[in-house]
């Protein structure tokens, strides 16, 4: 496991690269964790610290969500936003989606209706995405998770998508390749980053930290990977990250401090 961040004097190299950039998943690390996803709200420190940091330095949330979810969770138009585990980007008001991506909105539909029949099961939420879904079963029985298996085996149309797991969540993407990681590289190479930090909690997250530390040993870019620690975050994260940060509220301390680094520079 990676060991706790206790001040800034890990990150100081990496804050003082230009350009730098500050990526952070939203569910779990701008927002705790809610019974369902229309529930989570990202806190107001972290909203108002986001905007406060967007003036002096690059600022991206990373996320499993939709664009149109993020606009709504986040709130912060003035950031760039990367939905869909790196499918889907909003930068200054506009929106693209992977070419690739495009076949798989007819069957994410299709898929949907397959799969429908699981939200008799008491406590799950199907989360029907522009592409891809996911089935939250936080509030289900944990044989809920057997049944989606079951029912992903025998639909024609979810069987198309890979399957990767979360937090109490199974979701399904498009099999092309693109994860959090390759849009970190991707947000790298956009913007020709000197420094970067990205923040993480979840499995979905590990593929984030291994690119922060790839492009660290072969490139030029100096970065970090920071996990976020809470009871139900996955060990696997915090192990591939090279920091950790006790929950959100370690979060809110993070950018507070940055923000308070940032705002003494010239």
């Amino acid at each position: 496991m990676a060991d706790p961040l206790v001040s800034l004097a890990p990150l100081l190299d990496a804050l003082q690269r230009r350009p730098f950039a500050l990526l952070c998943d939203v569910d779990g690390t701008l927002s705790p964790l809610a019974a369902a996803p229309g529930l989570a709200r990202v806190t107001p420190r972290n909203r108002r610290l986001l905007a406060q940091l967007s003036a002096s330095i690059l600022v991206a949330v990373v996320s499993g969500r939709d664009l149109v979810d993020l606009r709504r969770l986040v709130g912060l138009p003035e950031i760039v936003s990367i939905g869909l585990h790196g499918l889907a980007w909003r930068i200054a008001g506009s929106d693209e989606l992977a070419p690739e991506a495009q076949p798989y909105r007819l069957l994410t539909r299709e898929a949907a209706d397959e799969l429908g029949h699981l939200t008799r099961i008491q406590g799950l939420v199907l989360e029907i995405k522009s592409v891809g879904l996911a089935l939250h079963y936080r509030n289900a029985d944990r044989s809920a998770r057997t049944q989606i298996m079951r029912a992903i085996a025998s639909s024609p149309a979810a069987c198309r998508f890979d399957i990767h797991e979360g937090i109490r969540m199974v979701e399904l993407r498009p099999p092309i390749g693109i994860t959090k990681g390759v849009a970190v590289r991707r947000f790298a190479d956009r913007f020709r980053l000197g420094g970067l930090l990205f923040l993480g909690d979840d499995i979905t997250d590990i593929d984030a930290f291994e690119e922060v530390r790839a492009l660290r040993g072969h490139s030029a870019l100096l970065g970090y990977g920071l996990a976020v620690v809470h009871e139900e975050a996955p060990a696997a994260a915090a192990a591939a990250a090279d920091f950790t940060l006790a929950g959100v509220a370690g979060v809110e301390w993070l950018l507070g401090e940055i923000a308070a680094r940032v705002s003494r520079e010239p």
